[in-house]
């Protein structure tokens, strides 16, 4: 498997800073990426400051200061993540109270995350070792997480190759960029939160994003009483989730049995679709891995295309699928989902809307589907005949509509 390096990732190219040491080196060595990267740069800092009532030459200014309090910050004994028990800076600007009032749910959603994140982080691994059978612990651990609230979980046996070789930033606001990683552990416990439907129906506007975030923080909340509950035991464990991954989460999924990779780019569960945000617990505790699973769905998502027909960025492929060192894919432009959501002001969710699995299919057809294309067919008939192009609901949830 080829290992991935954060910095490469869209979130992380958007918070470079031309003229910054990173910026000129990063894009040195990666010529190819750096005009459409530049472009989608100048698009988000516009925004930025259209929201903040500031010119776009500040915004730099400021995010080079949050550049340097990063600095700073990773220099303080036991500050590990700067995201973590920080004040962000206020976007101020001309937001109305509506929008003031909206924006702190997803505040209020992440705060006990952050802290129970942080917490797992310090806590000592015990002297004492259990011995537990791998089966038996594995199936311990999945009951503790359905007890916790989420049902979606599998285990991947990995290498050091499942895991970033480098790490990046998250849109500037992260430090310890350039950090080699370095982990050992065997085993990916990886669990997945399915997102309200009612809220994602409503992509790509507020309650889609309010959903996303919930979805975060249930499964990086989750993930820090597993890590707590595996250190008690003896071994060691490791957050890897929203606030700081150490993992690109798709391949670990997966590996893990949750979903199989579907032509939105995104990991499709047979129950719940690609409706779902995921984090994972890296440890070293004796455990059994679970297989990758396929139900079918490369050849339905031949057959079916719904997330790229309703993209309205074209990021999301309408051609075949991609087969390169042993690995087919489906290609997806980032650039262009990035600057949707730019564009919206949300991370616009439309492909996880369109999905047929999302809204729910008859799992006995889904069992039945796999090399059989007219049950695919039925599916997709079905699909169509509920929800058209797809499943939208224009009407506001209370909860964002405070006019």
């Amino acid at each position: 498997m080829k290992q991935f390096d954060e910095r490469d990732i869209m979130f992380s190219r958007m918070g470079l800073i031309a003229g910054t040491k990173r910026y000129v080196q990063y894009y040195k060595e990666h010529p190819e990426k750096k005009e459409v990267d530049d472009e989608a740069r100048k698009t988000m800092q516009d925004m930025m400051a259209k929201k903040m009532d500031k010119k776009p030459e500040d915004v730099a200014k400021m995010m080079r200061k949050m550049m340097f309090m990063m600095k700073i910050s990773n220099l303080i004994p036991g500050k590990k993540n700067f995201m973590i028990g920080s004040k962000m800076p206020s976007m101020g600007g001309n937001r109305s109270d509506s929008q003031i009032a909206i924006s702190q749910i997803t505040s209020q959603i992440m705060r006990k995350a952050s802290t129970m994140h942080e917490k797992s982080s310090k806590t000592k691994v015990a002297k004492r070792k259990v011995q537990i059978e791998p089966k038996k612990m594995s199936e311990e651990i999945k009951e503790l997480i359905r007890l916790l609230g989420i049902d979606i979980v599998g285990i991947a046996k990995i290498t050091p190759e499942f895991n970033y070789s480098h790490r990046g930033t998250l849109m500037g606001i992260q430090g310890n960029y350039g950090e080699d990683i370095h982990l050992d552990y065997k085993y990916a416990i990886v669990i997945a939160s399915p997102l309200i439907k009612d809220y994602i129906n409503r992509a790509p506007h507020q309650e889609e994003m309010i959903a996303t975030m919930r979805g975060y923080a249930e499964t990086t909340t989750i993930a820090s009483q597993v890590v707590m509950y595996i250190k008690e035991l003896g071994y060691d464990a490791l957050g890897d989730d929203f606030l700081k991954y150490y993992s690109p989460i798709v391949p670990l999924a997966v590996q893990a049995g949750v979903g199989q990779l579907g032509r939105s780019n995104m990991v499709v569960n047979p129950v719940h679709g690609n409706r779902m945000k995921m984090g994972a617990v890296l440890t070293n505790i004796p455990l059994e891995a679970d297989e990758p699973i396929d139900f079918g769905l490369n050849e339905f998502c031949k057959l079916c295309g719904k997330c790229a027909q309703n993209c309205p960025s074209g990021a999301i492929s309408k051609d075949k699928l991609v087969t390169e060192e042993g690995k087919t894919y489906w290609l997806h432009d980032e650039v262009k989902c990035m600057k949707m959501w730019m564009k919206v002001k949300t991370d616009c969710g439309i492909c996880m809307s369109s999905c047929p699995f999302s809204q729910g299919v008859n799992q006995e057809l889904v069992n039945q589907m796999k090399n059989n294309p007219e049950v695919m067919k039925k599916i997709l008939e079905e699909d169509h005949k509920k929800y058209g192009k797809r499943n939208y609901i224009k009407e506001p949830l209370p909860i964002v509509n405070l006019k």
